[in-house]
């Protein structure tokens, strides 16, 4: 009696061009999987199998559907994974959606048994596991997103301050109160967010992947040019898109910090004084 298991959750990313060696090299690629999967007892469900082609909005490389296995599917405009949508554009508006729908639905929910939680502090955890904790997942994702969207997700942790002190008046400044709160807005905990990860990095705390990519500036010492042994090299690519990609984006924000914030020793006085100066900024 042979035994078959399904294989599922697994990804392969490929620059691809129009030119037919290109689509040929992907194709095998994935009759090779199927293929291993086979000789392994699992199951390759073609149903379940999406193709996504990330482009620019002009980029002229447009990979028509493909039929690569017998029942054959289409390319999608978006796509789940570790529950995050991507789309297409990288633009992340299916995502940012998403992550406002289900903080909007939570806060009603919460409004109706608003009555029944008189601290302030417990309303604060809530929202934290909530609603901020979908708000912060995978936000890293999130540097140099148009303002609309980050716009978006502000209005939404608004409105979980709003529950939090129980304000009802809609035009009432929600910066104090945030303060109050001691939470940071949309745009800033993005930021947060990648400076620790870019911390990690320098500091050989994060994954090899990661940390090959960022390299520090040159210090000219004869010259005396650099005196601040903690910047990086930042790179000027000639797109606007490419602002947003990990080499070009981490490079900015670090440099942007402190010198004495970025001479830190430790993570924790780290996050600590970059969580200080960042309340100072708004």
């Amino acid at each position: 009696m042979a035994a078959t298991g399904c294989l599922s959750n697994f990804q392969i990313y490929k620059p691809l061009t129009t030119t037919h060696p290109q689509m040929l090299a992907l194709k095998n690629c994935l009759h090779e999987v199927k293929d291993w999967a086979k000789r392994n007892s699992l199951k390759l469900n073609d149903s379940k199998t999406k193709f996504l082609n990330i482009r620019t909005r002009n980029s002229e490389v447009k990979v028509a559907d493909l039929n690569i296995f017998e029942e054959g599917f289409e390319l999608e405009s978006c796509v789940k994974s570790l529950g995050v949508y991507i789309d297409e554009n990288l633009s992340f508006k299916v995502q940012v959606s998403e992550v406002c729908r289900r903080g909007f639905y939570m806060i009603r929910q919460l409004w109706q048994i608003s009555a029944k939680l008189n601290s302030t502090t417990l309303k604060t955890q809530i929202v934290h596991a909530c609603i901020l904790s979908r708000a912060d997942y995978c936000n890293s994702l999130y540097v140099d997103l148009p303002k609309q969207e980050i716009q978006k997700l502000q209005r939404l942790m608004n409105a979980a301050v709003r529950f939090i002190f129980n304000i009802k008046r809609r035009r009432t400044s929600i910066t104090p109160y945030l303060k109050k709160a001691h939470l940071l807005p949309i745009k800033w905990r993005i930021q947060f967010k990648m400076c620790v990860l870019i911390y990690k990095c320098i500091n050989g705390e994060a994954p090899e992947y990661l940390s090959t990519i960022l390299t520090k500036k040159v210090t000219l010492e004869s010259l005396r040019v650099y005196q601040d042994h903690t910047l990086l090299d930042r790179q000027q690519p000639q797109q606007n898109y490419k602002n947003r990609r990990f080499k070009v984006s981490a490079p900015k924000l670090w440099n942007g910090l402190p010198q004495s914030i970025r001479e830190m020793q430790t993570l924790t006085s780290f996050k600590s004084n970059l969580k200080t100066y960042f309340f100072s900024q708004f």
